[in-house]
């Protein structure tokens, strides 16, 4: 059975977003910065977590010098390292990008 026949997932995806837009009219994307400005080597921002949280509480980024990725969630952001550990972010902590 070829169920990607009976699937649209362009048709699913904008339905969804109608639904969402619907319900939240004043719902905006925040994002500190271009992701082609941190593919070129852009990697010091000066965007504070502080200042991220006016913004949204939910979201993904990474921290000056790319120590670690950001993980934003119900206002709680935490720094992910590359040795594996997990610690809350400090809020005078930056960011180059974060959406």
């Amino acid at each position: 059975m070829n169920h990607s026949a009976e699937c649209s997932c362009e048709e699913s995806l904008c339905e969804t977003l109608r639904g969402f837009s619907a319900q939240h009219p004043d719902s905006v994307i925040y994002q500190t910065s271009l992701m082609s400005a941190l593919l070129s080597g852009v990697y010091e921002g000066n965007t504070t977590i502080a200042d991220l949280l006016t913004h949204g509480d939910f979201g993904l980024g990474t921290f000056n010098e790319l120590d670690g990725e950001l993980i934003a969630f119900s206002s709680e952001v935490y720094q992910l390292r590359a040795d594996g550990s997990a610690r809350k972010a400090r809020m005078e902590q930056r960011t180059p990008f974060a959406v």
